[in-house]
């Protein structure tokens, strides 16, 4: 897979966590199923949406991802909080982070609304370091963080979905972190 489409995944996966669903977003996602019918994850997608009428997609769409990423149910929550997630000291996971943010000269904002170790941002941190081909920076936070987190968040949430379209999402994904995890073991 080449930078750009690596890099055009990951800023997929910051939107589909960090941004509420959107009928574009979804029929976007709906438009990839049809075009690789053969995709992991394809099939789920394409049953949900033609199983569920118009009017019905998105708000089913909504609620899953709210009971998925914000949910307080333990059982049902994705837990996309990489030190939760995977069971690592959250002060840890924190300063880590926090080096790799600094190294690359970024930051969040005072007002942001996501932990640095958010699964969405640790996506759309690594988009912008193939963007601005940090291959190093970009290495270290794939390797460390982002691959095995995104892996488990993926298995998570075809367990945990309850419409096609999410466990159909975490099926894609799982796939995109298998190259992945395929492309740093050959670096």
């Amino acid at each position: 897979m080449e930078a750009a489409e690596r890099q055009a995944s990951y800023g997929f996966l910051r939107a589909l966590f960090c941004d509420l669903p959107t009928e574009e977003f979804a029929v976007t996602v709906v438009s990839r199923a049809k075009v690789y019918p053969d995709e992991p994850g394809s099939a789920d997608i394409l049953a949900f949406w033609e199983q569920e009428s118009t009017e019905d997609r998105l708000r089913h769409i909504a609620v899953d991802r709210a009971r998925l990423f914000r949910g307080t149910a333990p059982d049902e929550v994705l837990i996309p909080y990489e030190s939760l997630h995977r069971g690592r000291p959250a002060a840890a996971t924190a300063a880590e982070l926090a080096s790799l943010y600094e190294r690359a000269s970024l930051r969040l904002s005072a007002d942001a609304h996501e932990s640095p170790e958010y699964f969405g941002v640790e996506c759309g941190f690594a988009e912008h370091l193939i963007d601005t081909g940090q291959a190093e920076l970009e290495q270290e936070l794939l390797a460390d963080h982002l691959v095995p987190f995104g892996a488990s968040v993926a298995d998570e949430m075809r367990a945990r979905a309850q419409t096609g379209f999410y466990r159909g999402l975490g099926a894609m994904m799982a796939a995109f972190f298998s190259q992945e995890q395929a492309r740093l073991a050959a670096c």
